[in-house]
């Protein structure tokens, strides 16, 4: 399967127009030529999207050399099954059917044809109808026409319709009008993924894309309301008539008069691409803060010339404290770590929680607090420390020292018993499952690794004394659902009895949920024992994620990747293949090959398959690794217990 690409000039789009609502910054980068330009300047723009760059660079790229980002994968593969979709569900009416997808002529000429269907034909589908109107392109996903009766359809490879979808469609619907389409009377939809479709396996005799096919009506939902944030429940939330009408986008406050002027906000977005370079500001804009997390946004922080390494926004963020949070600080004259007081790093109502003498303690300036006795043994009840995470985060980055509660840490590791298993899953989602029983985007484990620690109190991780390896990685699509599942069950159990560990349990926990809530499974001899890992797994990320140990290196994360290279500097993940050096890129190898292409015996795949086991055994090695470090790091105090809780009770009595 090749992909190419042609590095021509880039047309306006509706990607142009709906990063413009972001920003001027962003809309200007989706410019290709903009973008090179910026890349060729900031070598970290060129590192962020490696993939853009690298096809920009090169015209003849085929899919072993260029590896297609997993929404693009996603993308094209729901494309596809939609219009399957299309046809079937109006297959009664015998419709035309026109495909322009499949042409190779030019957007020019695929303008002339699809003017001429819209006006002389009727009863049809249009998939990929081209329209074109003051610059701006765009290509139509559906549009049907029924007794002259039009209806427009974006296709989305997500489950829920949000405001930001709304506005694509809406763009395309006003390009529509300005062509003289009366959209007034137009169906407007958004066809995205069933949130409940399960590839049911109700047909034995049936390979996967047939299963697909004879499932397919179910697949793909039509909905003509949006929400400002993900419902809980979709399907439910549109009977009760939650959420707002798509087009009455076009009266929303934000956007009504950029609709209601649309010429001239096109004009201004036109000025802003033709600029060769975007001048820097000194604040943030409004529009910028709800796409503060997009995949630009650190090189953004850049373009705003923020590089000081005591910027705020080396704060570890979570809903309370996101980059809006951030941004508004910033505006204010708060860019700085040491400018922002200790009480402003958490929210309102754990502020009015905190005892007085607390709050006068944090009201301090001094970055000693770390070292305080009465102060780490406020952090050391209630899980206190997690509660004042940037707290602690800014105060350490200050001081340039690490945070540690010993005591907490050591409480942890004597939970692990002689044989600890040290495992890491790696998982894949679709958009459209092709393991059979499997839900949209469910994720679906392909490989895991495992280090058996036999001795925790005497083994070595550089030495490998005793310390055994266990691997296993799918070879082909055929079954390896169960066969995952058979192999670990075996592997888990080859020594005996022990710990199970995990670096961040819920996510592995999940998938093991997943497996053993599947009715049919639960007569089998593994499911006690996989209820028992469920139920009995550890997790090695608890004294990072509960901030009981907390470097200035890690900059708010606690990440394996982050740690691990505090304790292990010498196990990089940047020493792997380029190809699969986080998580993402491996499900994407597996999607791939394992899924998409079944190149089982193919030399890249073998190659690709050496790289995907090394990454995953870098994870469970790194768990060993950092366990080692804390029984090391703990061993150097010498504790006396009865003492320690007295101190402990002593200094709680003075708080």
């Amino acid at each position: 399967m090749n992909f190419n690409f042609k590095n021509e000039n880039q047309s306006l789009t509706k990607y142009t127009f709906l990063n413009y609502l972001k920003g001027d910054f962003f809309a200007w980068l989706t410019d290709d030529n903009n973008y090179l330009k910026a890349a060729q300047q900031y070598e970290d723009l060129k590192k962020l999207s490696y993939y853009r760059y690298k096809r920009l660079k090169n015209k003849n790229l085929n899919i072993s050399e260029f590896e297609l980002p997993t929404t693009i994968i996603d993308g094209n593969d729901v494309s596809d099954w939609s219009k399957k979709y299309y046809i079937n569900k109006y297959q009664k009416y015998n419709f035309k059917i026109y495909d322009f997808s499949l042409e190779e002529l030019g957007f020019d000429n695929l303008v002339k044809k699809t003017f001429e269907i819209m006006q002389k034909e009727t009863n049809f589908i249009l998939f990929e109808g081209a329209f074109v109107y003051n610059g701006f392109k765009i290509r139509t996903d559906v549009i049907i026409n029924k007794n002259g009766k039009f209806k427009l359809c974006e296709v989305k490879a997500i489950t829920n319709c949000l405001e930001y979808h709304a506005l694509d469609i809406m763009f395309q619907a006003k390009i529509l009008q300005k062509n003289g389409y009366d959209i007034d009377n137009w169906i407007l939809k958004l066809t995205i993924l069933n949130n409940n479709f399960k590839l049911f396996q109700n047909k034995e005799d049936l390979q996967i894309n047939e299963l697909i096919e004879f499932n397919l009506l179910n697949l793909f939902q039509e909905h003509d309301r949006y929400f400002n944030s993900k419902p809980k429940d979709l399907k439910k939330a549109i009977e009760e008539g939650k959420g707002f009408l798509i087009r009455e986008i076009f009266n929303h406050q934000d956007y009504f008069e950029i609709f209601n002027d649309f010429d001239n906000f096109l004009e201004k977005i036109k000025i802003n691409q033709k600029k060769d370079k975007l001048p820097k500001k000194d604040h943030f804009e409004e529009r910028n803060f709800n796409y503060l997390d997009s995949e630009y946004f650190p090189f953004f922080l850049k373009y705003m010339g923020i590089t000081d390494e005591k910027s705020i926004f080396l704060l570890g963020g979570d809903s309370w404290f996101n980059n809006k949070r951030k941004g508004n600080f910033f505006n204010i004259g708060i860019k700085n770590i040491d400018q922002i007081e200790n009480l402003q790093l958490i929210s309102n109502l754990s502020t009015q929680k905190l005892e007085q003498n607390i709050k006068n303690f944090l009201q301090a300036k001094d970055f000693n607090i770390l070292n305080d006795k009465n102060f780490i043994n406020f952090l050391n009840k209630n899980n206190n420390s997690k509660k004042l995470k940037r707290i602690i985060q800014k105060n350490a980055i200050l001081s340039n020292q690490n945070f540690i509660l010993n005591y907490k840490i050591l409480n942890h590791l004597q939970i692990y018993k002689k044989v600890i298993y040290m495992y890491d899953f790696e998982t894949v989602s679709q958009a459209i499952p092709r393991v059979k029983n499997m839900s949209t985007y469910e994720q679906v484990p392909y490989q895991y690794s495992i280090h058996v620690i036999l001795d925790k109190d005497n083994f070595d991780f550089k030495s490998g004394k005793n310390i055994i390896h266990l691997e296993w990685l799918a070879k082909d699509n055929k079954d390896f659902y169960e066969d995952f599942w058979s192999n670990f069950t075996k592997d888990m159990q080859k020594y005996g009895p022990g710990s199970y560990v995990s670096y961040n349990k819920q996510f592995e926990k999940t998938i093991i949920s997943n497996y053993i809530n599947r009715v049919e499974y639960k007569k089998k001899d593994k499911f006690s024992f996989l209820l028992k890992i469920y139920e009995e797994t550890l997790d090695m990320m608890e004294p990072f994620a509960n901030y009981w140990y907390y470097s200035p290196d890690f900059l708010g994360s606690y990440s394996i990747k982050v740690v691990g290279p505090h304790f292990v500097p010498d196990i990089s993940y940047k020493d792997l293949d380029i190809r699969v050096q986080k998580g993402d890129q491996s499900a994407k190898q597996a999607k791939i090959w394992l899924i998409q292409n079944n190149s089982y015996y193919d030399d890249n795949w073998l190659n690709i398959r050496n790289a995907m086991l090394k990454y995953c055994c870098y994870d469970t090695l790194l768990m060993v690794a950092i366990f080692q470090r804390l029984k090391e790091f703990i061993a150097q105090y010498n504790y006396d217990f009865e003492l320690l809780i007295s101190e402990i009770n002593f200094a709680t009595k003075n708080i």
